[in-house]
């Protein structure tokens, strides 16, 4: 019921409305980020510890300023991110939505002891084919030091000192962005294996 009522909630509020001012708009989205922390806060059985406080407070200037669809998916996106669960999902994306976990993607990680391992690899996909296998340790993603990738992609509030938001963070990263990715560059700590 709960994730199905975010799909519907989010679908509604990133529907484009008849024009009106900036001001206007960027109230209507401000009561549209309130409608949807108070839905989680009361369906979610998992957010607890939501503050919900914190979580407007953190996304209130992104909300106002979000002028284009694209902007305001995204922000909604990070607020989902905020409870860090895979199932959850807005229904729509953009170029630069990240493909949706696991249905999706080719690799599966954790941040075990603070290494950020690979730990599944689906079989026949590019990912198996670039010689990335279960056990390596991803040490940059884009060019990006892995430790940096993720504290900037983990969620603002809820996820600050949970390892598993860490984990989430680190599986978002490694699905390819976009509907139509198909390149990213992911540097593991041991040397690639050669093709057989």
């Amino acid at each position: 019921m709960y994730r199905s009522m975010i799909v519907v909630c989010v679908l509604a509020c990133a529907h484009a409305a008849p024009p009106r001012g900036p001001a206007a708009e960027a109230d209507e989205r401000v009561e549209d980020l309130d409608w949807l922390l108070a839905r989680i806060a009361h369906d979610d059985p998992y957010a607890v510890d939501l503050e919900v406080g914190a979580i407007r407070a953190h996304y209130l200037a992104r909300t106002r300023a979000a002028v284009t669809r694209d902007l305001w998916i995204g922000v909604l996106e990070d607020v989902l991110g905020e409870l860090y669960d895979h199932h959850v999902s807005l229904g729509t994306n953009t170029q630069a939505s990240p493909r949706l976990v696991p249905s999706s993607a080719d690799l599966w990680g954790e941040v075990i002891d603070g290494r950020a391992t690979l730990t599944e690899v689906r079989p026949g996909t590019a990912a198996e084919r670039a010689g990335l296998r279960a056990g390596m340790t991803v040490t940059a993603i884009a060019g990006r030091p892995i430790a940096e990738a993720i504290a900037a992609r983990r969620p603002a509030i809820r996820g600050r000192g949970d390892p598993e938001a860490a984990s989430w963070a680190f599986r978002v990263l490694l699905a390819p962005r976009g509907p139509a990715a198909t390149t990213r560059s992911i540097r593991p700590s041991c040397p690639t294996p050669p093709r057989r």
